[in-house]
């Protein structure tokens, strides 16, 4: 069994509450707003703070984007992780590649040679990775009109609603699901194919990968962790559709915040959304017994 250690960088960006957009407000416009958003912040209620903090919150104005989402406010979040991951591969062994398996050698050569192809046959190895974030960050920005100047903007029911998208997407429960999922190892069979006219990768039954072999399957990890990045992308954005459906976009309060929130990344809604690979019974048990969330959407109820 051969070990590598590799690294690198995976972002996974949202638009969570709209569409990307850059700011469109003339330069002393944005020292305006700047000033307005730096005050606002620091005005701002301990529990707001430390979700300021938790979800490295910033601000911004852009009208196009707004008024193409055909919203009044937005939150867009990112997040970003710095990763290593070490895998493995047991002894390349041979298969027969392609649907003929079954027949002898010598149909296959008269069938290749009837049709000029050349035989190929099919490798195959074990991969086992362990993987390791060593730095996972959540980044929002939270997007309003130029001319959304409430008085005491920490009673705006709007800027409540955009701050509970921040309270969903920096959940204790979802950072849980992010670490043990992104972090869970992976196991797969790579399979790749060759013949007489490849040469060195025709090599190495019994033994080790090739380079070109072990490039293929270093972007085959990178590929699968971009899909688990993708799969919790998908389940953030199902529950900020849950909330504006529930709030219809904020234009309505939530009666009861703690029962509405309590679902949330829960493994029953999970399983709901079909969250894939979520048979973990130890994640489970972390999220219904282990993970204190309660106070988290209390700091930012309403007065």
């Amino acid at each position: 069994m051969v070990s590598y250690l590799l690294c690198g960088i995976l972002v996974l960006g949202y638009s969570l509450g709209g569409v990307y957009g850059q700011e469109q407000v003339e330069e002393g416009g944005v020292q305006e707003s700047t000033a307005r958003f730096a005050a606002w912040v620091a005005d701002a209620p301990p529990g707001i703070q430390r979700l300021i903090e938790l979800g490295r919150v910033t601000f911004q104005c852009d009208d196009a984007a707004l008024a193409k989402a055909k919203k009044v406010g937005l939150t867009r979040f990112e997040v970003r992780g710095d990763y290593r991951y070490r895998y493995m591969t047991t002894a390349v062994r041979l298969e027969t590649a392609g649907p003929d398996a079954e027949k002898s050698d010598a149909e296959k050569l008269n069938a290749e040679k009837s049709e000029g192809q050349e035989r190929r046959q099919a490798y195959v190895t074990d991969v086992s990775v362990r993987i390791f974030w060593t730095d996972v960050q959540m980044t929002h920005e939270v997007v309003l009109g130029t001319d959304f100047r409430p008085e005491s903007p920490w009673k705006s029911p709007l800027v409540q609603h955009e701050f509970d998208h921040v309270s969903s997407s920096t959940d204790p429960r979802l950072r849980v699901l992010v670490k043990e999922y992104l972090g869970a190892p992976l196991r797969f069979e790579h399979r790749w194919e060759v013949g007489a006219s490849d040469g060195s990768r025709a090599q190495g039954i019994g033994g080790r990968v090739d380079r070109l072999v072990a490039g293929e399957i270093e972007q085959s990890i990178r590929d699968r962790l971009a899909g688990r990045i993708k799969e919790v992308e998908r389940v953030i954005q199902l529950h900020y559709d849950w909330l504006d459906r529930k709030t219809g976009h904020g234009r309505r309060g939530l009666e009861d915040r703690e029962s509405f929130f309590a679902p949330f990344y829960m493994p029953k809604t999970l399983e709901e959304m079909e969250f894939k690979e979520f048979e973990d019974s130890a994640i489970a048990k972390k999220l219904q017994t282990e993970v204190k969330w309660k106070e988290h959407y209390a700091w930012n109820a309403l007065p």
